[in-house]
């Protein structure tokens, strides 16, 4: 039997981003634009795209949703992401946490940095035994120095799958 993976749909034309419960939420931050773009989108009508500004180096977080998770279930969070101009070690990614505690995630997916057409990117994770809820958040790690030039990423794509 073959199992169908949840989507945690981004970007597409039939849901808006309500900001609570298990919507995604988008929460804003300086010198960053998170927008829907029409014209670069991996599937279906558009993809989420981020642009973070010439003076923006704080860590970021704010592209989230939850999720009700089985306990001891092992799952794979995948997603395709695009980038343009993103720095070494300060690449996007997705991470799986204890909502509201951004800075320690459970697992996360590998960086990806650099200027990269559509990549697919995943991670494995199994959820703890007294887990039923976690947070999947596009994230940025914090740098020591601005954005030379702007950065742009897209996200499209996003799925958790319950393995077993």
């Amino acid at each position: 039997m073959t199992r169908k993976p949840v989507y945690l749909p981004v970007a597409r034309e039939q849901h808006v981003f309500i900001g609570g419960g298990f919507a995604w939420r988008i929460q804003s931050q300086p010198n960053v634009i998170i927008s829907h773009d029409l014209s670069v989108r991996h599937s279906g009508m558009r993809a989420l795209r981020i642009d973070f500004g010439v003076r923006e180096n704080s860590y970021f977080a704010g592209v989230c949703q939850r999720v009700v998770v089985e306990p001891n279930a092992t799952y794979e969070l995948s997603a395709w992401l695009r980038t343009r101009e993103m720095a070494q070690g300060r690449g996007i990614f997705l991470q799986i946490a204890q909502p509201e505690i951004h800075g320690n995630p459970f697992v996360k997916t590998p960086e990806l940095a650099g200027t990269n057409e559509w990549t697919r990117v995943w991670t494995r994770w199994v959820s703890p035994d007294h887990f039923q809820l976690a947070e999947v958040c596009l994230s940025r790690l914090a740098g020591l120095e601005s954005n030379k030039l702007p950065v742009t990423a897209w996200i499209d794509d996003v799925s958790l799958l319950k393995l077993k």
